[in-house]
């Protein structure tokens, strides 16, 4: 099983952000135009059972992934299982998920930056609608590891001189459904 632990906090217009996460050790790994459709099943309200289904196309990259994340767990980050793989055509994908009767619930389309530093992922995010944000992420196969993940995300928090009591924890999606 995959857990993601990510913190995600709004991003001030002044940081600098790039040239601190450099300075840490992190390299920009690229940017990414990425346009995520929600799907919503049509046994389980996933806005009820805290999970996710998203279809993710890069339009840069022309890259789609397929992606379901389950309920959040209890913590100081949010940490969910994922699970990933990637698939050939949005389009047609899409259409199958509404012929099973998955009908699309919203797209959450953003702009982002991507720094990486051995098992950590920086996202700089401008998402359509919302604003900045920054995303700290940290994938790891063993539960025992997640509380040392959060420890260092906050390290890393920390060093940027962010505040971790911004922190978010719902998803692009429900933000832009509160909106």
């Amino acid at each position: 099983m995959t857990y993601e632990v990510e913190i995600k906090l709004p991003l001030p217009d002044d940081t600098n952000i790039i040239s601190k996460l450099e300075k840490l050790g992190f390299q920009l790994e690229g940017k990414k135009h990425q346009i995520d459709d929600y799907y919503n099943s049509p046994k389980v309200n996933f806005a009820q059972s805290d999970e996710a289904l998203r279809l993710r196309h890069d339009i840069i990259s022309s890259k789609t992934f397929i992606t379901y994340k389950g309920p959040k767990l209890k913590g100081d980050a949010k940490i969910r299982v994922e699970e990933e793989t990637e698939i050939s055509n949005a389009n047609t994908m899409g259409k199958i998920l509404e012929h099973l009767g998955f009908p699309k619930v919203d797209t959450v389309e953003k702009e982002r930056t991507i720094l990486v530093k051995e098992n950590f992922t920086i996202s700089l995010d401008r998402v359509k609608y919302l604003g900045d944000f920054i995303e700290l992420e940290a994938i790891t196969d063993e539960e025992s590891k997640i509380n040392e993940s959060i420890n260092s995300l906050k390290l890393i928090i920390s060093a940027l001189d962010l505040d971790i009591t911004t922190q978010i924890k719902t998803s692009y999606l429900e933000l832009l459904l509160e909106r």
